[in-house]
């Protein structure tokens, strides 16, 4: 089922897709879902492809690489090393 008719079904039915391309190695045909699913709200996400054993596969392919750190940019929750480089002043006592 398309994603324009049912936004949770269409997209699952994309991430099969994806997964049934890495397992037989179409690795450019991947990197084209997983593009779409990255600019859609879906369950997909950079630190799901960064760990998750399936994509070991494209780890090295410039593409995914790419692909990673394009949308690596729109994480929602600031990373550890950069709450610790914050230069946010402390409010001082009167």
């Amino acid at each position: 089922m398309p994603v324009s008719w049912d936004a949770l079904e269409g997209m699952v039915g994309i991430i099969r897709l994806a997964e049934t391309y890495v397992m037989v190695g179409e690795y450019d045909a991947v990197i084209d879902q997983l593009d779409y699913l990255l600019s859609i709200p879906s369950f997909i996400s950079v630190p799901l492809l960064r760990i998750d054993p399936l994509y070991d596969p494209l780890r090295d392919h410039p593409r995914f690489q790419t692909l990673l750190d394009r949308y690596d940019k729109w994480v929602v929750c600031p990373r550890e090393s950069d709450l610790r480089s914050s230069t946010a002043a402390e409010p001082q006592a009167p």
